[in-house]
């Protein structure tokens, strides 16, 4: 399976991947707010600090020497970041990154705050909305969770 662990090497094309995959479906549904506040977690140095925790995984997908996927867990418990890169979205990455994040689970089920554009997206993976829409930062989500 093309997926590893990310490394620092890695952080500017995952800062990119989440760049084109956000302005591709998702900036244009949230605030100016909500913009800022992606660009400043997604930046290379924030995604830094967050792989150096070690509660947390961070893996990408990896074809022919290209990265095309990223995933971060939380503490093993709060899927915070799950990008594909559009050019080759629809071809079962980001089902292939859920399933390699199962292991890292370290509670009985999984909660991500998808974005609307995403919602689909995250019930073809086994999740289930758990609450109302709602905005945190400029950025509107809908409260999910998956079952381990």
């Amino acid at each position: 399976m093309p997926i590893r662990e990310m490394t620092t090497d890695d952080l500017t094309r995952v800062s990119q991947i989440c760049y084109d995959a956000f302005n591709h479906s998702v900036a244009n549904t949230v605030l100016a707010e909500g913009r800022d506040n992606f660009y400043h977690i997604t930046a290379p140095d924030t995604l830094a600090k967050l792989i150096a925790e070690s509660s947390n995984t961070a893996l990408v997908y990896e074809q022919d020497q290209q990265l095309l996927g990223i995933l971060l867990l939380k503490q093993g418990r709060h899927l915070s970041l799950l990008f594909v890169d559009p050019k080759v979205q629809g071809q079962g990455i980001g089902k292939a990154l859920i399933h390699a994040m199962l292991p890292y689970c370290s509670d009985t089920s999984v909660t991500v705050r998808a974005s609307l554009p995403s919602v689909k997206a995250y019930q073809h993976y086994g999740f289930v909305c758990t609450g109302v829409e709602n905005i945190e930062s400029g950025l509107t989500y809908q409260p999910m969770e998956r079952l381990i």
